[in-house]
This record gives structure tokens, sequence and C-alpha cells, in this order.
């Protein structure tokens, strides 16, 4: 792709872009002012199948994949550097990390599922901030939107140290957001409650404990339970031109679970 053709579109990065609302931000970004999109997922296989998807709806776009896992500081510096090989440049950065955590009472969670909260999410999200920023930095211009969980804004029971990563993630988000506000870019945050459609809604569904969580729940969802594609429209917003002049924020996409 020639520097001209770069300049006529966006350059994305996508960190856990190959399903659920990653893979539906995708689709939301493509469609509007992206036309070269990295997606990074751990799976080389289910990576090449998305690009596949989204390859022959966006026929136009340079889409890629680079499948490692980029909660690490290795990890994260090569999705980086292959989306800066690739295109030159990043625009754009979504963060849709979330290793799957069953909710149980905190006297019966796994220390090994407190190691992946801390390591994959709110370590991870701080490594891939870290790569971004730093290449984002010289030229003064980019976004990223980190989507989290609102676990971090109201206590849920079964979720303590999974929602204390989360508001840490949060905070992060949002002291990055005014430090880098003088560079001209925005940080920000999209956290929805349960979402419908994914992988994630399914392995939930079927625990007994965050069954009975999530119904209850979902019951106070008068709006209706929320889609992948309806968090995408936000997080394509809030990446976008569109949203220049908002940063530091994290809004919710519950349904009115929570207010």
């Amino acid at each position: 792709m020639s520097r001209t053709e770069q300049q006529a579109g966006k350059a994305a990065v996508i960190f856990g872009g190959t399903a659920g609302i990653g893979f539906a931000s995708a689709r939301a970004m493509l469609a509007g002012d992206v036309t070269s999109l990295m997606l990074n997922g751990r799976n080389a296989k289910r990576a090449a199948g998305a690009v596949e998807k989204l390859s022959a709806e966006f026929p136009a776009a340079d889409i890629r994949y680079h499948a490692v896992d980029a909660t690490s500081a290795a990890g994260s510096q090569a999705v980086v550097d292959a989306a800066m090989t690739a295109f030159g440049r990043i625009d754009q950065a979504v963060l849709s990390i979330s290793p799957t955590i069953v909710p149980a009472p905190f006297q019966r969670a796994s220390l090994d599922d407190v190691d992946r909260a801390v390591n994959d999410l709110f370590r991870g999200v701080i490594y891939i901030c870290k790569a971004v920023l730093d290449q984002m930095r010289p030229v003064k211009q980019g976004s990223i939107t980190a989507i989290v969980s609102d676990a971090g804004k109201h206590p849920t029971p079964g979720e303590s140290f999974i929602g204390g990563c989360m508001a840490g993630i949060m905070m992060f988000v949002r002291t990055a957001a005014f430090e880098e506000k003088r560079n001209g870019i925005r940080l920000n945050c999209v956290s929805p409650s349960i979402v419908a459609g994914t992988d994630l809604y399914d392995v939930l569904m079927s625990d007994r404990f965050s069954q009975k969580l999530f119904e209850k729940a979902e019951q106070r969802a008068d709006l209706g339970i929320v889609e992948p594609d309806e968090v995408a429209s936000l997080v394509a917003f809030l990446a976008g031109d569109q949203a220049a002049k908002i940063t530091g924020q994290s809004v919710s996409v519950n349904g009115g679970i929570s207010t």
C-alpha cells in the first residue's frame, strides 16, 4: 500500500479482535473510515478466519492479523511492530482482551484466576497502551479505546477481583488520558455488563452460580440485553474523529441494568 493510499483512511489495531465484541468492532470501524486493520488474537486459525470474513465484506481494505498473546510486554510490542511495518502508523487502537474467568465468591476463587485477571486484564492493558502510545506520541494524534466491564463501577457478587481489575483499568485510562491530551491522544473505556451472542456469555451461562447472577441482572435490562454490534457502534464512535473532544471517559452500555 502506498503512502497516498494509506493517508486516505485510518490505520487501526484491535487486540482481541478475532471474535465477539472485538470482531464486531472491526466490522463497525471498517464500515467507517478505517482502511487498514491489524487484528490480534492468540489463535492463528481463528485470526485467519476472521480476516477472511472481513476481507470478503470489505475487499478494498488492507486487513491482516498477528497471532500472539498480546498481554505480555513482548507480545504487545510484537503486534504494534507488525502494524507499524504494515501500515506505517497506528491511528486507532481497541483493546478487547477478556480472559474467560467464571465469577465465584472470593472465598472460593481460584488463585490461578486471580493471577490471570491481574496479568491478562490489568497488566496486559498497561503493556498494550505503553507500546501503542510510544508510536502515537511522535505524530501527536491517535485514540485508544479499552473494552472493560461495569463490574468495575458497581459491586457485583462473584466479581471481586475481576471488578477490582476493571476499576483499575478505568482509572489508568482516565489518568493516561489526562497526561496524553497534550499530545493529541485520546483514551476512553466502554463498559458493557452482559453481552449476549459471545463465547464468554455462553461460558458464563453454563456455570450455575454465574447463570443465576446474570439471569437476575438480565431482568433489570428493561431496554434489552446488549448485543456485540451495539457495543461495537460505541467503540467505533469513540475511536473515530467524531469523538475528537471526548477523552478520559468510561461509558456504560448495559440496557438499563444499572445507571
